[in-house]
C-alpha cells in the first residue's frame, strides 16, 4: 500500500523583538515572505514544523489560530495548536506539528476559512527585558 507524504512547500519565518511580559505577533504580516495570513476563504493550513528560538531569555510559546470567523489576537478569539520554550542555551526547538500525518494541524482549526483568521504567535515570559526571537512555520495549503 502506498502512502501519501505531505511535502510543507511554503513557509512563514521572521524575528521580533518582545519586551513584555505577554505578546501577540500575527506572524503572516512580520514574516519575511507575506505568507497566508490572514488564511485565504476556502481554505486551511496544513502545518508541519514550526522552529523556534531566543536570543536573550528564556521564553514560552503558543501557536494559536483564530476561531472561526475572528481576527483578534486574544485567548479567547483563537485556539492553541502548539506550546513550545527556549532559552538561549538550548538553541533552536522544533515541534512537529503533523506527526508523520498522525494528527494533522490545520488552520482554521474545524472549518475552511472566512478570510478573516490569522495565525498568532504568543510570546511569553517572566520577565519585561527585551529579546530577539525567531521563528520558521513550514506548511502547505489545501
Amino acid at each position: 500500500m502506498a502512502s501519501i507524504v505531505t511535502t510543507f512547500e511554503k513557509r512563514l519565518n521572521g524575528s521580533a523583538n518582545t519586551a513584555s511580559k505577554d505578546d501577540w505577533y500575527d506572524i503572516g504580516t512580520l514574516s519575511e515572505y507575506p505568507g497566508d495570513s490572514p488564511i485565504q476563504s476556502g481554505h486551511r493550513l496544513i502545518l508541519g514544523y514550526l522552529d523556534l528560538s531566543s536570543q536573550d531569555k528564556a521564553l514560552n510559546y503558543e501557536l494559536r489560530v483564530n476561531n472561526p470567523g475572528e481576527s483578534l489576537g486574544t485567548t479567547a478569539k483563537t485556539s492553541v495548536i502548539s506550546f513550545a520554550a527556549t532559552d538561549p542555551t538550548t538553541g533552536t526547538v522544533r515541534s512537529d506539528l503533523y506527526q508523520y500525518g498522525n494528527i494533522q494541524s490545520v488552520a482554521p482549526v474545524s472549518v475552511l476559512a472566512t478570510g478573516t483568521e490569522k495565525l498568532w504567535l504568543r510570546v511569553m515570559s517572566g520577565s519585561n527585558v527585551v529579546a530577539t526571537f525567531n521563528w520558521f512555520l513550514y506548511y502547505t495549503k489545501d
